[in-house]
């Protein structure tokens, strides 16, 4: 074979009334434009980032609103405090678009980890920005093995 000739392998399928061929008719490729789907581009970090915004007490009220707590406490710190007891998954955090109310707020650090580990939706903590309040909502998950 030369250098510009491509092998291809065929694969011939005895019931070409499959439920695989069948499925493939249903199929229907849209692109998508650089305007439509930006959140699915951008890193965690940096969705945390454009939500998070400059990180002035306002920003901490938002972010306090935008997760059921009351808006009005007056510092970052009281803040911080606030959410050290909200059990939530960030990427799902950042994903909603009805929030407060589309929010999912876990009873227990044992619910969040089941619920993060089940759908994948770990956001990595080396990445958080010293004195983010992103360390403060995010929960250390320790895993057990499971055993058969």
């Amino acid at each position: 074979m030369s250098k510009h000739t491509t092998a291809v392998t065929t694969f011939e399928y005895d019931d070409s009334e499959s439920d695989i061929v069948a499925g493939l008719d249903a199929l229907a490729l849209t692109p998508t434009t650089s305007s439509e789907t930006p959140s699915k581009r951008m890193s965690l970090l940096e969705q945390w980032n454009d939500y998070f915004q400059k990180g002035n007490l306002e920003d901490f009220q938002r972010l306090c609103v935008d997760l059921g707590l009351p808006g009005d406490l007056p510092s970052k710190t009281k803040c911080r405090q606030a959410l050290r007891g909200v059990n939530v998954n960030i990427k799902q955090f950042l994903a909603c678009d009805d929030k407060p109310h589309g929010v999912m707020l876990f009873q227990s650090r044992s619910a969040l980890m089941r619920w993060t580990r089940k759908n994948n939706a770990f956001f990595p903590r080396r990445k958080v920005p010293n004195g983010s309040p992103l360390s403060t909502l995010l929960k250390t998950l320790i895993f057990k093995p499971c055993v058969d």
